[in-house]
C-alpha cells in the first residue's frame, strides 16, 4: 500500500511536466502553421505527363549470315499516376516520397547490310515499352513568395519495379531525378528528370532509359 502511494506521487508530480511539454511542442506547431501554410505533413494526388528515351546506343545482333544490327533510340509518349507524402521540416527544407504507376519506353531499329555496298537497310522498327511501379525520394529546398505559394528545386532519386515489360526490358532501374515545384493552397505542380543507371535493354545493349515527367496534383489531406 506504502509503494502504491508513493508511486501515485511520484506520477502526479512528474505529470505536469510532462503535459507541458506536450502542451509547448504542440504551441509551436501552432504557430508554425501560422508562419507557414505548408508546415508539417500533406498527401498529394498526381497525375501526368511523362516523355522517355532510350540512349543511343549501336550493337550487332547474332547472325550467321552477312550483318544485322540494331539501333536502340527516342522515344515514347505516355502519361503516370500516384500519391506522394511530403513534409515541410522548416520554411526552407522538406522531404518527399511517394509511389507512382507510369510507362516508359523507346524504339529498336534492325538493320540488315548485304555487303554489297548499299550500306545498312532499315528492316524493322519495334516499339518497345514497360510498365513499372516507381518508388521515390527526394529532398526540397523552398523559395517562399508569400503565405500560400512556394517554388522548389527536388533531388533524389527513384527505383522502377517492371509490373509488365517487353523482352528487351530488364525487369528493374534505379537512378538519380532533378526537378523542380511549384505549390499553392492544394495545388502541387513538378517537372521532373528521371535517369536510368543501369544498362536496361536486354542483347548486349548498352541503352540506359531516361524520362521527363510534368505533373500536376490535388492535396488531399494536409496535417
Amino acid at each position: 500500500m506504502r509503494r502504491l502511494l508513493l508511486l501515485s506521487i511520484g506520477l502526479l508530480s512528474v505529470a505536469p511536466v510532462f503535459g507541458q511539454k506536450f502542451s509547448k511542442r504542440a504551441q509551436q506547431r501552432q504557430e508554425a502553421r501560422k508562419a507557414n501554410y505548408f508546415y508539417g505533413a500533406s498527401f498529394t494526388f498526381t497525375a501526368g505527363y511523362s516523355h522517355s528515351w532510350l540512349s543511343v546506343s549501336d550493337y550487332t545482333l547474332s547472325t550467321t549470315k552477312f550483318g544485322r544490327s540494331a539501333e536502340t533510340k527516342n522515344t515514347h509518349n505516355s502519361w503516370n499516376m500516384g500519391f506522394l507524402y511530403d513534409h515541410a521540416l522548416s520554411k526552407k527544407w522538406g522531404i518527399q516520397s511517394g509511389l507512382s504507376f507510369v510507362e516508359k519506353g523507346g524504339e529498336l531499329d534492325t538493320y540488315y547490310d548485304g555487303g554489297l555496298g548499299y550500306g545498312p537497310v532499315l528492316v524493322e522498327e519495334t516499339g518497345l515499352k514497360a510498365s513499372y511501379l516507381s518508388l521515390q525520394g527526394m529532398a526540397r529546398y523552398f523559395f517562399p513568395v508569400n503565405y500560400y505559394t512556394r517554388f522548389s528545386i527536388n533531388a533524389g532519386f527513384h527505383i522502377d519495379v517492371a509490373v509488365s515489360t517487353d523482352d528487351y526490358f530488364n525487369k528493374w532501374d534505379i537512378g538519380p531525378q532533378v526537378g523542380v515545384g511549384f505549390d499553392w493552397k492544394h495545388l502541387a505542380t513538378s517537372v521532373t528528370w528521371q535517369i536510368g543507371a543501369f544498362p536496361n535493354v536486354i542483347d548486349n545493349s548498352d541503352s540506359r532509359l531516361s524520362s521527363i515527367h510534368v505533373n500536376v496534383g490535388v492535396r488531399i489531406w494536409k496535417e
